[in-house]
C-alpha cells in the first residue's frame, strides 16, 4: 500500500543515515590514527593544551624530555605543571593568546621534576578551528641538551668562532681544508 511505501522510503532514509554516519566514523578515526602515529614519530616533544591550558596530549618525546609520565600531564593545569623557574612557559602561553601568532624561544633551560635542568628551543603555537577562533596551543620542545654539551666541551680546546664553524659544517669539517689563521 501506499502507506507501506512511506514506512518503506522512511527506513532507507534512515538506513542511508546510518551507513553515512558509520563511513564518517571510520574516516575520523583513521584521520585519528594518522595523527597518532605522526606524533609517535616526532622527535621533538609535543604537547597540546586546551583553551582553559589544560594538558589534553602529550607525545613519547615530550615526556621523555621533560623526564615525566603521561599521568603527571594529562588532564592537569598549565599552572600545575609549570611553576618555579619554569613560569616562563606560562608567559610564553599568555604572549600567544594576546597575539594569536606562534612564540619561538631559542636555547633556554627548563628545570625538571628531577631537579636536573634542561635545554630546549620552545614553539608556542596557537591551535584555531574552522571559523579561525582560537581553541588552545601546542608547545613544541625542541631538546638541545647534548649539542650544548659537545658546544661547552669543544669550546675548552678552540674558539668560539672554530666551534661554531664545525658544528655547522657538520661531517664536512672532518675531511680538513686548507686555511689562513
Amino acid at each position: 500500500t501506499g502507506e507501506d511505501e512511506k514506512r518503506l522510503r522512511a527506513f532507507g532514509a534512515q538506513a542511508a543515515i546510518a551507513l553515512e554516519n558509520a563511513q564518517l566514523f571510520e574516516d575520523v578515526m583513521n584521520a585519528r590514527n594518522y595523527n597518532e602515529s605522526i606524533l609517535k614519530s616526532l622527535s621533538n616533544g609535543v604537547m597540546t593544551l586546551n583553551a582553559e591550558r589544560v594538558i589534553i596530549k602529550v607525545n613519547e618525546a615530550a615526556l621523555k624530555i621533560l623526564h615525566l609520565k603521561a599521568e603527571d600531564l594529562i588532564l592537569k593545569p598549565a599552572t600545575e605543571i609549570f611553576t618555579g623557574k619554569n613560569t616562563w612557559i606560562l608567559d610564553r602561553l599568555h604572549n600567544v593568546e594576546k597575539n594569536g601568532s606562534t612564540d619561538l624561544t631559542m636555547d633556554t633551560d627548563i628545570e625538571l621534576r628531577d631537579n636536573t635542568t634542561g635545554s630546549v628551543n620552545l614553539s608556542v603555537v596557537p591551535l584555531i578551528d574552522i571559523k579561525n577562533k582560537p581553541i588552545g596551543f601546542m608547545l613544541i620542545f625542541e631538546d638541545i641538551s647534548n649539542e650544548k654539551r659537545v658546544k661547552g666541551t669543544m669550546a675548552r680546546y678552540m674558539s668560539k668562532d672554530v666551534v661554531e664553524k664545525l658544528l655547522q659544517a657538520g661531517e664536512d669539517a672532518l675531511v680538513g681544508n686548507l686555511q689562513e689563521v
